[in-house]
């Protein structure tokens, strides 16, 4: 809990990866990583709290000689879990 926030992903395994958490009924998102379990019993750290808007969220991947950064849009709108979203910035 208290490394590096940090997922171990295998070759050819597709995971998915939490970068915020949302309760129904709570108009803040909150970005999340291992430490937000210090944070009962919703993960939700006051620190990282994000209010309505949309967001740049970077994701980078290493691996042996691979080096991936993504940049996707975390969108967080009303105060349902349904209103939060992951987008990317480009189409592929």
């Amino acid at each position: 809990m208290f490394s590096r926030p940090r997922e171990v992903v295998t070759a050819n395994d597709a995971v998915l990866l939490d970068v915020a958490i949302k309760q129904d009924g709570v108009t803040d998102c909150f970005a999340f990583n291992n430490r937000s379990y210090l944070f009962p019993p919703n993960w939700s750290n006051p620190a990282w709290a994000l209010s309505s808007a949309t967001y740049w969220v970077s994701v980078r991947i290493v691996a042996a000689e691979i080096e991936e950064v993504r940049v996707f849009y975390l969108v967080n709108q009303g105060n349902q879990r349904n209103g939060l979203r992951l987008e990317p910035t480009v189409p592929r």
